[in-house]
Formats: structure tokens, C-alpha cells, sequence
């Protein structure tokens, strides 16, 4: 079962810099926060996003898994894991294998490059709308106990003296989960997080994870500053909580559409009409422009 417990263990990530861990070093390197600007987002200049989980750091490229960096909560070394089909674009296996951890550079490029190929067009999307909006701290979100489903994006944004935690749901404009002639099966993921929502002690269990979250993010981030002192910036909102803000979570998802290449038919078709009156928020990203969150106008 997933948990939102943040456990990261930062000091045992400082002493492993500290002695030399080239391949955690390269990692941490390649480490592209939300909110670079990047037209494309990081997947065309080969940088990675991180999360924070339980007790490790997973490093995305457009969705993929580069690798899972496990930290113990006590004592014990850091383990690194990669798919074998990054290390070895002709494995045909489903292992996660342990590099050595002299990785160089080029062995950790070359990971990437294995991946690129495998990154699905509604995920570089989502890091496309990573680039514009530096308050995002979570992808590929998980709900505890249920089992796959997964938020795309978490994002804070203003909400008074303080922040708001936001879930977002993103579907390409073709999207067969977004546009049906019957019930858009994203009704029913949005259902779901309701339904998880409504039960006791798991909307306060969700903040004080992302509170715990936008701490850790700022200690990486000054852990990475010393791998690449040119690292971008976490954003406002990161160090507001992490400092103390107040946070509260908006009870409901919202869903962003591409619809780049279909604002058209999304619309004269009726699947956004659909969508809104049954009650969910909708962005829909018709320019790079529109990359960068909003508030629905029907929210």
C-alpha cells in the first residue's frame, strides 16, 4: 500500500555527496526544478524531475523512471536502482539492477537516452506545464490504498495569507479517458479521489505529507546546489510552506487538456461542455501560453 509519509533522509544523502557517490552526484546534477522555462520542458534538454516518496527519490524523465534512489531512515547506505532496459536498450527483462556507484556522466546520459524513446506524449505535456509553473512539487502522485490511481501533477498556489494544495488530472484532447459519447472514464477518477478524500484523517494526512514534502525539497535543493551551483530556484510557494505558511487543500482534482492540436473538435463535439456540467474543472491548454496554471473559470 502506498504511503504519503515523508521519511527522507537528507543527512544520509549529504554524507553520501560528501564521499564521493559520483552516481548520486550525476543525478542530483541533472535535477531541473519546476518553474525552468523551458519551451518543451526538461525532456528537451535531457534533464530530470524528482519526487519525494516514503523513503526515496524517484528521477523522471517525462514520466519515466530514470532511477529510484532508496535512503535508509537510520543507518545504511543509499541504493540506487534503474530499470534494466535503461541500462541495456535490448534487454527484454523487467529487473531493477544496482549500478555501480562510479556511474560517470556518460553512463547516466545514456540511461536517459534509453528512455527518451519510451516517453509518451501526454507525459512530456506534463513537463511541459512543469517548466511554467515552479510551484509544482509532486508528479505521478499516488493515493494511498488505491490502487492505480495516480495524480498527475501537485501544485500549490495562492490562496489568501497562505498556500493551497491542488491535484491535477492531465489528458491529451484525444484522449479517450476525456472525450466519450458516454461517461469520460476521468469522471470516474475524479470519483475516486472524492471518495478517498471523504474518508477521515486522509486530507490532513495529505497536507502534513506535502508539508513535510516542500521541507525536504529545500533541503535538496541545497544539497544539489553544490553538485550544480547553477540550479534553478524552487519556487515561492516550496519555501513559503516549508517555512512555516499555511496550507490547505482544494477538495476536489482538476483537469488540464491538450488541446493544442484539437481545441476545435474538443469543444464542438461537446466533450468539454460535458465535463463541466458534471461539476469538474477545466483548463484547457489551447497556446503555450495557457501552459501556466489557472483557476477554471468553472471552478
Amino acid at each position: 500500500m502506498t504511503s504519503f509519509e515523508r521519511r527522507l533522509n537528507t543527512q544520509t544523502i549529504q554524507r553520501t555527496l560528501s564521499n564521493g557517490h559520483a552516481t548520486l552526484r550525476g543525478l542530483l546534477g541533472r535535477w531541473m526544478p519546476a518553474g525552468d522555462g523551458t519551451a518543451g520542458g526538461a525532456f528537451v534538454v535531457r534533464r530530470l524531475r524528482t519526487a519525494i516518496r516514503g523513503d526515496y527519490l524517484n528521477f523522471y524523465l517525462a514520466g519515466q523512471s530514470i532511477a529510484k534512489v532508496e535512503v535508509p531512515v537510520r543507518s545504511g547506505p543509499i541504493r540506487i536502482k534503474v530499470h534494466e532496459k535503461y541500462l541495456d536498450d535490448k534487454a527484454l527483462g523487467d529487473r531493477y539492477l544496482e549500478p555501480p556507484h562510479t556511474a560517470e556522466r556518460g553512463d547516466i546520459d545514456c540511461w536517459i537516452g534509453n528512455a527518451a524513446p519510451r516517453c509518451g506524449l501526454e507525459k512530456r505535456f506534463v513537463d511541459e506545464v512543469l517548466s511554467q509553473n515552479p510551484d509544482v512539487i509532486d508528479v505521478e502522485m499516488a493515493l494511498p490504498g488505491q490502487t492505480a490511481l495516480r495524480m498527475d501533477i501537485v501544485a500549490l498556489e495562492k490562496a489568501g495569507d497562505g498556500w493551497q494544495l491542488v491535484f491535477w488530472e492531465a489528458k491529451l484532447a484525444t484522449n479517450a479517458e476525456a472525450r466519450a459519447r458516454a461517461e469520460p472514464k476521468v469522471l470516474n477518477q475524479r470519483q475516486r479521489y472524492l471518495d478517498w478524500l471523504a474518508v477521515p484523517g486522509n486530507a490532513e494526512t495529505g497536507l502534513d505529507a506535502y508539508r513535510r514534502s516542500c521541507v525536504l525539497l529545500v533541503e535538496l535543493h541545497a544539497l544539489a546546489q553544490d553538485v550544480n551551483p547553477g540550479i534553478g530556484a524552487l519556487g515561492e510557494g516550496i519555501r513559503a510552506v516549508a517555512g512555516g505558511a499555511g496550507l490547505t487543500l482544494l477538495n476536489d482534482i482538476r483537469l488540464l487538456v491538450d488541446a493544442r492540436g484539437d481545441t476545435a473538435k474538443f469543444v464542438e463535439n461537446g466533450h468539454l461542455q460535458k465535463l463541466e456540467e458534471r461539476g469538474l474543472p477545466v483548463h484547457m491548454v489551447k497556446s503555450a501560453e495557457d501552459l501556466v496554471l489557472q483557476v477554471p473559470t468553472c471552478a
